[in-house]
């Protein structure tokens, strides 16, 4: 039975929005779907790109608390279950870099 993750992004630029979409459209028929976060409820993963205005605000805002998320680029708090420096190796990220 496939498990779904629903997945919200914070930040990033018009092309990376594009890509991160693609990346959960293609674990679609998976043991684990990614799912868009479409809003309504808590998301299951928060994915936040620390240049963004948006990272500031999800971090301080108290709803927040016990987010799980993934955070790109400098400045990790606490929280984040991982970090990705800029630039941002989308391979290493989706796991398909090969070593």
């Amino acid at each position: 039975m496939a498990r779904t993750v629903s997945v919200r992004v914070v930040g990033f630029t018009d092309v990376e929005r594009h890509s991160l979409r693609t990346l959960l459209r293609l674990s679609e028929g998976r043991e684990i779907a990614y799912l868009p976060w479409e809003g309504g409820g808590t998301p299951d993963l928060t994915l936040i790109d620390s240049q963004s205005y948006e990272a500031v605000l999800e971090l301080e805002s108290p709803s927040n608390a016990g987010l799980r998320m993934i955070w790109i680029g400098d400045g990790q708090p606490s929280q984040a279950v991982l970090c990705f420096p800029r630039p941002v190796d989308w391979a290493a990220v989706s796991g398909t870099k090969s070593v």
